[in-house]
């Protein structure tokens, strides 16, 4: 349990110790432009909200400086200033993808030295010998590994595969290439201005290099050119009370045409009655599009034999199928006082009750679904308790594992005191996707009795809060939520991992 708690507490350390114009002097400058992806890690600001100097005290950290093998990895953590790292510029961790072969990608570290011979100090503690390159030193660790560096920046080179990393580290390095290099890409300028604790931006055009994806793309109908240009970019942000996570893509219409009919734009149905608060776990919503599918399957033949072939089992097709569902769906799950097994709800609108009369004949004649009365039917051994309820009540149909629950759905659902209220609710009906995560309830049903293995989540318990998120079409947006506001989130959660650590001594 030590070494467990050893490692998410040193993972939050790398993190708390990890403008538009990138600085001259910034090491980013010499990634060349065939990077596939960077994660930015703003060390000052970072370092700044975990009290760095209170986290240096902490007995994880203590005792991870004492357990950590890597002498070099051990004196940065000791003091980061001494390291003879800029601090003021980020670190980055980059990956480049070869779209011929991908076992043959390359993960390179890169940082902005202040003190180049400081760091090589460091230096002296890792395998291998020094020697010199065309522009820079260099250190080769093992056979994946080499350290490289200049006056101005450092570069780990990992690989998995089998890559003469010497080789590489010269293309990066020798000062002589002629890459203008992956910071005249304006997307990513633009996300480095954001100025977040961890950004992050990814392109595909390596991906759509590749032979092999592009015959794919050309079966689905979808042109060579649409998979070049393509962005996703991410963005993590500790504040005081919640860490919040925010994603985009900027995709091709071409190559997204297909997936958007997939959605529409938000939830329709009005789920919110059906959702208790009380002992609730998690609450999930999507908007799927029917009528959207529909035309997928009626451009793309393919698809729909496929779909067609699978469904005839069952005696129906795609385009019968989706003639009876909306496409809105709520999936939730709720405490079971004494109980680690949570009660399961599943609900969605029916459009057409001719379609789905002949579907439920057909499964009942599958014996998937046993009629217990007028639109009622049991599903043996569909859940944890065994065996759930379905039920259709003005053309909304639930499937429920808890006969009570399913009644008060069926009986028009919670009222406004009982529902899940505040923003938690507006996560789940403003979106293509909702999520809401209770960790209290979570804990408990952990702990249903309040004994034994209490302790290891109490700490948990005591600062997480909750977690939503939403996604859209070409965004997403989530927070998790801690019960303290009083400090920032990055200081709170360390705080509570060493809290965690010296517990479980």
């Amino acid at each position: 349990m030590k070494n467990t708690f050893l490692f998410l507490a040193a993972a939050l350390v790398v993190l708390s110790s990890c403008k538009e114009d990138i600085a001259t002097a910034d090491a980013l400058n010499l990634v060349p432009s065939t990077a596939t992806s960077v994660t930015a890690v703003r060390l000052d600001q970072m370092m700044e909200k975990a009290d760095f100097e209170q986290v240096k005290t902490m007995g994880f950290y203590q005792d991870l400086l004492e357990d950590v093998d890597d002498p070099a990895i051990a004196a940065i953590l000791r003091d980061p200033e001494a390291s003879g790292l800029a601090l003021e510029h980020p670190l980055y961790l980059v990956n480049e993808i070869n779209p011929q072969d991908f076992e043959e990608s390359l993960i390179v570290g890169v940082a902005t030295l202040r003190d180049a011979d400081q760091f090589a100090g460091i230096l002296a503690n890792l395998p291998g010998e020094n020697a010199s390159g065309s522009g820079f030193n260099y250190r080769q660790v093992n056979r994946q590994s080499l350290v490289a560096w200049t006056d101005e920046a450092v570069l780990a080179f990992n690989t998995p595969g089998y890559l003469n990393l010497q080789e590489r580290a010269t293309e990066w390095l020798s000062g002589e290439r002629e890459d203008k290099g992956l910071t005249e890409e304006k997307t990513l300028r633009e996300v480095l201005g954001k100025n977040a604790d961890i950004s992050t931006w990814a392109t595909l055009n390596a991906l759509g290099s590749n032979m092999q994806v592009k015959m794919m793309a050309g079966m689905l109908n979808i042109p060579a050119e649409a998979l070049q240009g393509n962005y996703a970019t991410s963005f993590v942000n500790f504040e005081r009370g919640q860490v919040s996570g925010f994603g985009y893509l900027d995709f091709n219409d071409d190559l997204t045409k297909d997936i958007r009919r997939l959605v529409k734009d938000e939830v329709e149905a009005d789920f919110e009655e059906f959702i208790p608060k009380e002992n609730l776990f998690f609450a999930m919503t999507a908007a799927l599009d029917a009528r959207g599918i529909d035309e997928i399957f009626a451009n793309n033949p393919m698809y729909r034999g496929f779909a067609d072939q699978a469904l005839s089992e069952y005696g129906t097709s795609t385009a019968e199928l989706l003639k009876a569902f909306d496409g809105d769906v709520l999936f939730t799950a709720h405490e079971q006082p004494g109980s680690k097994a949570p009660m399961l709800t599943f609900a969605t609108e029916i459009k057409d009750r001719t379609v789905f009369d002949k579907l439920v004949g057909l499964l009942e004649g599958q014996r998937l679904f046993t009629r217990t009365g007028e639109n009622t039917w049991t599903v043996p051994q569909s859940s944890m308790s065994g065996t759930a309820s379905v039920q259709l009540a003005d053309d909304m149909l639930f499937i429920a594992d808890d006969p009570n629950h399913l009644a008060r759905l069926v009986d028009g659902g919670y009222g406004n005191s009982d529902q899940l209220d505040g923003d938690a609710g507006e996560w789940l009906d403003d979106h293509v996707a909702g999520f809401y995560l209770d960790f209290a309830t979570m804990f408990r049903m952990f702990n249903p009795d309040g004994s034994a293995g209490l302790r290891d989540v109490k700490p948990l318990a005591d600062v997480l809060d909750n977690l939503v998120i939403g996604v859209d079409r070409e965004e997403s947006e989530s927070h998790l939520n801690l019960k303290r506001d009083d400090v920032n989130s990055l200081k709170a959660l360390l705080e509570m991992a060493d809290r965690m650590y010296r517990e479980n001594q």
